[in-house]
């Protein structure tokens, strides 16, 4: 529901990965000795800043979720929940409460929402975040957007990166795969913005995201996973 704790702005980023994708590109299709060397040495540059702002940042994100599992506390689903549920004709597993993050998430089929995130919104406004994560298990964009990479038939030209240093393949696939899916990422949040829209109500879900927002400086600020805030109410506020 929202987003990485990325670091720099969204655009820099994007214009980084490209410079990683294009530095590994160059390399594997230039056999002059001064071309490979200006690749590497372009690739090195953009790989660390890379890797600073967006793998580094997304990876310790995950861990963060991973290792503080054990905050987790698992409650009875409310009726409210069921019965929101059984309108999207979706399955809930299981809802829990976590105890530090300010954020919402899905686990399979089980729905885990921040307390503190939770602290801020009313009732209709908490059955909005549960609506947009209904969404996203009944939509299984996770498995979706891992399919799709391979249906585009531009990926397949990652195949021809294998013969490169480990490193190299390695940095510029990662970089390559999660520009491409970034588009995907964003359909499928918005989709659940209108799911949660049409289930529950415009004006709580768009309530719902402004709580999002702790600095309001950020409803602007897009991200690889995420489109901006600002974004997602104005497509919200087209829906009849």
């Amino acid at each position: 529901m929202g987003n990485y704790p990325f670091r720099g702005g969204f655009k820099m980023r994007c214009v980084v990965a490209f410079l990683v994708v294009t530095s590994v590109t160059f390399f594997k299709i230039f056999s002059d000795p001064v071309m490979k060397l200006l690749s590497c040495i372009l690739f090195f540059i953009s790989a660390e800043m890379y890797s600073l702002t967006t793998l580094v940042p997304m990876l310790l994100s995950y861990l963060v979720i991973l290792r503080s599992s054990h905050e987790v506390m698992w409650i009875p689903i409310p009726k409210e929940v069921i019965d929101l549920a059984h309108r999207m004709r979706v399955k809930v597993k299981k809802l829990g409460i976590h105890l530090s993050l300010y954020n919402a998430y899905t686990k399979g089929s089980s729905i885990i929402i921040g307390k503190a995130l939770l602290d801020r919104l009313n009732v209709e406004e908490s059955c909005a975040i549960i609506a947009h994560e209904l969404s996203h298990i009944k939509r299984r964009p996770v498995e979706i957007i891992i399919k799709s990479t391979y249906l585009i038939p531009i990926s397949l030209s990652i195949i021809s990166w294998t013969s490169l240093p480990y490193v190299m393949f390695l940095l510029g696939a990662l970089a390559y795969m999660v520009v491409l899916i970034t588009p995907l990422n964003w359909l499928f949040e918005l989709l659940a913005d209108i799911d949660a829209a049409k289930y529950v109500g415009k004006e709580h879900i768009k309530s719902a995201l402004l709580a999002l927002a702790i600095d309001k400086r950020k409803l602007n600020e897009p991200s690889e996973t995420h489109p901006p805030i600002i974004k997602r109410i104005k497509n919200i506020e087209q829906l009849d």
